[in-house]
């Protein structure tokens, strides 16, 4: 997932125990050991959802966490697939702007 990297503006970080990429303090996606984990914009979470290429991301037993999917990376079919959403997920980042200064880690105020 090397790939991630290519993507504009992208840092990425330990968090959570994975490693997660960001898009201007933005965290648009991580890896665990078997999948990815991105913030993939509607319409295309709900077709990942209807044809079962990813299921929503459980912060908890029963808790969901927003519009966030987690994908199996076991084919190189599901990597394509993953890095296309990340792009989607990336360039929603983009489209939402900076994270505001009281949600960054070790913003001053």
């Amino acid at each position: 997932m090397a790939a991630l990297h290519g993507f504009d503006d992208v840092t990425s970080r330990r968090m959570f125990g994975c490693d997660a990429f960001l898009n201007r303090a933005r965290i648009f996606a991580f890896l665990t050991d078997r999948t990815m984990v991105a913030r993939v914009p509607e319409p295309e979470r709900a077709k990942l959802l209807k044809r079962r290429q990813a299921k929503p991301f459980y912060v908890g037993p029963r808790t969901t966490f927003g519009i966030w999917v987690e994908m199996p990376l076991r084919t190189s079919a599901d990597v394509k697939l993953a890095l296309r959403m990340a792009r989607l997920a990336h360039a929603d980042t983009v489209n939402r702007g900076p994270a505001s200064a009281h949600r960054r880690r070790g913003a001053k105020l």
